[in-house]
């Protein structure tokens, strides 16, 4: 199933991202910074309006990391 998540704007270069559970991956990122999050893999299947989206990334010590932003709006897309 495809979500589009919208997060709170707090300045930063993405407002939006597309995410497949199936796949387990973000598919689109708007409206920039699509080259650093496009691809990455996130392993949520539910989302909620407040809440944070987590990724995992090689990058931390944990291998996890939560978008500090909040979601702010949720659509489910019909395939």
């Amino acid at each position: 199933m495809l979500f589009k998540i919208g997060f709170e704007d707090h300045g930063q270069d993405f407002l939006q991202w597309t995410i497949d559970t199936e796949k387990e991956r973000v598919v689109d990122c708007q409206p920039f910074q699509q080259d650093i999050w496009v691809g990455k893999k996130c392993t949520q299947k539910a989302f909620e309006v407040g809440g944070f989206v987590t990724i995992e990334t090689p990058y931390t010590k944990d291998g996890v990391m939560i978008i500090k932003h909040p979601i702010s709006n949720i659509d489910a897309i019909v395939q």
